[in-house]
């Protein structure tokens, strides 16, 4: 089971190396990001859980945009799965407050899925495609209600659609990296590059019982340009059962 978990926690190491590789390479423009919450339903089984969906995006152009999302699929009959992709958007405009878009992507997903005894769950992980339909209200300057649908398909695993709502944040790009304020401020906080923050949260084991414990990080993070930092940290993830 250790090595299990071990095995699904540096794919989920490599692909966040990929996605810092993405932001470090891409100019900063109008950021934007979403917490969603609603249901999943399996077809053809009709099975319903609970879904999650975060998304970070930003615009190319007037019509197109792309986003990086992580999808929470809940807790379908024998299979606990969720994942990350990357997603190409179009849209346009139905009012100047009211947007509607469609994206798609590639979907890496991580599934604890039932399997014949004596083994009792395994981890699968692989490549599927997710698809999206969103339509936003700006109520505010910064401040938006979201209602998106995901269908994700797979060739090894179940096909699924989502339907999530919540809010979406949009940045002020004049605050953001690689603008002029955003290099005043490097310059006038440059004498002072070094963070210390303590983290507290939650431990799940990535099986069917989903066992928590309670999880402490402590990080020293330092600006090495106005681009990029690194850091180190000492994380304790408690003692939930299966590990220590």
């Amino acid at each position: 089971m250790i090595k299990k978990i071990m095995h699904w926690g540096r794919h989920r190491l490599q692909l966040g190396g990929i996605f810092l590789l993405v932001f470090v390479a891409l100019p900063a423009m109008a950021q934007e990001l979403s917490i969603l919450n609603g249901v999943t339903k399996e077809i053809p089984t009709h099975d319903n859980s609970f879904a999650w969906t975060v998304d970070y995006s930003e615009p190319i152009n007037k019509t197109f945009s792309w986003s990086l999302v992580y999808v929470n699929e809940g807790h379908l009959i024998d299979h606990h799965r969720d994942g990350v992709g990357a997603q190409i958007w179009a849209g346009f405009n139905m009012t100047p407050r009211w947007s509607v878009k469609l994206g798609w992507g590639p979907y890496l997903y991580f599934d604890t899925a039932a399997k014949p005894a004596p083994v009792i769950a395994g981890d699968d992980h692989a490549i599927g495609a997710i698809t999206s339909l969103a339509t936003t209200f700006q109520y505010s300057k910064h401040w938006g209600i979201e209602l998106r649908a995901n269908r994700i398909l797979t060739r090894k695993s179940i096909d699924t659609t989502s339907i999530v709502a919540g809010l979406r944040y949009q940045f002020d790009a004049a605050d953001l990296p690689g603008s002029a304020q955003s290099a005043d401020w490097w310059q006038a906080n440059s004498a002072k590059p070094n963070e210390v923050t303590l983290y507290g949260g939650k431990t799940y084991v990535n099986n069917f019982e989903s066992e928590t414990a309670t999880a402490y990080e402590l990080e020293y993070r330092r600006s090495a340009s106005p681009y990029i930092e690194w850091s180190v940290g000492a994380l304790r993830e408690g003692n939930p059962g299966p590990l220590n």
